[in-house]
């Protein structure tokens, strides 16, 4: 080994030239090599081709969400939930009091609809009164809104 070492020490002019260049030469074959295989294609191809397809129905599913739920205004006037029946409407500052007369069935879907509109239940009452469900919510807006 130490023999080697001082061959490569006493070379000089065109020899250190050729034996530099070799070396690079062979540095720079090994970079090109290690590049190709990074550049090959990936074993899950088709499962990328599927993404590629399903990413743009994402896409406009999502925006189709956002306007339906921008769209959604509070009227108590005439709620979008079938089973629910407007008594009274006592608009209070940042919201009010509705009573309304429900189907027990029309309740979730009845605070869906108040959360879809920014609109949340401060206190509410749910009374059975002549055969019928009578409803008491006191509303409030959301801040955001």
């Amino acid at each position: 080994m130490r023999v080697a070492i001082e061959r490569l020490l006493a070379l000089r002019g065109w020899s250190l030239t050729l034996l530099c260049g070799a070396v690079l030469a062979a540095a720079m074959c090994l970079a090109f090599s290690l590049a190709a295989v990074s550049v090959s294609p990936p074993a899950n191809v088709p499962l990328q081709a599927q993404w590629r397809r399903i990413l743009p129905l994402r896409a406009t599913l999502q925006q189709r969400v956002v306007h339906s739920w921008t769209t959604r205004r509070f009227s108590p006037l005439e709620p979008p939930v079938a089973g629910v029946a407007l008594q009274a409407w006592q608009p209070r500052g940042r919201g009010g009091e509705m009573l309304a007369v429900v189907d027990w069935q029309a309740v979730p879907p009845l605070f869906a609809w108040l959360a879809d509109c920014g609109v949340h239940p401060g206190a509410f009452s749910l009374n059975a009164e002549k055969g019928a469900l009578q409803l008491s919510l006191q509303l409030e807006r959301d801040d955001e809104t």
